[in-house]
């Protein structure tokens, strides 16, 4: 049985891995070779990029909540009349619950108006407390609630200005 050559200079003090021993993945050393040293550069651009990935991360996480909750919004496919326009629309977020508010302004007469909404909200998924269009008159206030979720409820209120009828409607979700 042949020894194994004698350590190269320069190497490690033993214990060492031989040379002619069994290596992993059956290698042999050809010879020692120290570490490279250790750019501390990559350490710092690794913790950055990390901080900044998550930071990313955390941005999209509220930008999607934020987009959900206002495209999430029943009135976001409130029925409105052919030529009334929404002139204000306002949501506010609070403690367990979000308040939106909807201004519409309708040309029409408010008998009309009141009866369009009788019939366009019940055909659209809402509950209503309706009045007798015909007895209609300004700051009419009903209240609504959508069939899905009636503990979701709301208001609208009707009322004259000049030729116009205002529609201001206000949800609870």
């Amino acid at each position: 049985m042949q020894q194994p050559p004698p350590p190269p200079p320069g190497a490690p003090p033993p214990p060492y891995p031989g040379f002619g021993y069994p290596q992993p993945y059956g290698q042999q050393p050809r010879a020692w070779v120290p570490a490279a040293p250790v750019n501390r550069r990559r350490w710092w651009i690794w913790g950055c990029g990390g901080c900044a990935a998550l930071a990313l991360l955390a941005i999209a996480v509220i930008v999607f909540v934020f987009i959900r909750i206002f495209t999430g919004s029943p009135l976001r496919h409130f029925p409105t009349e052919a030529g009334a326009a929404t002139t204000h629309d306002h949501f506010q977020a609070g403690n367990n619950l979000n308040t939106e508010t909807l201004l519409i302004v309708d040309p029409h007469a408010l008998a009309q108006v009141e009866a369009y909404y009788e019939q366009a909200l019940h055909q659209n998924g809402w509950t209503t407390d309706t009045h007798d269009p015909s007895q209609a008159s300004s700051g009419d206030t009903w209240r609504i609630a959508r069939t899905d979720s009636p503990s979701q409820t709301g208001s609208i209120t009707f009322t004259t200005v000049g030729t116009n009828t205002d529609i201001a409607v206000t949800y609870n979700y």
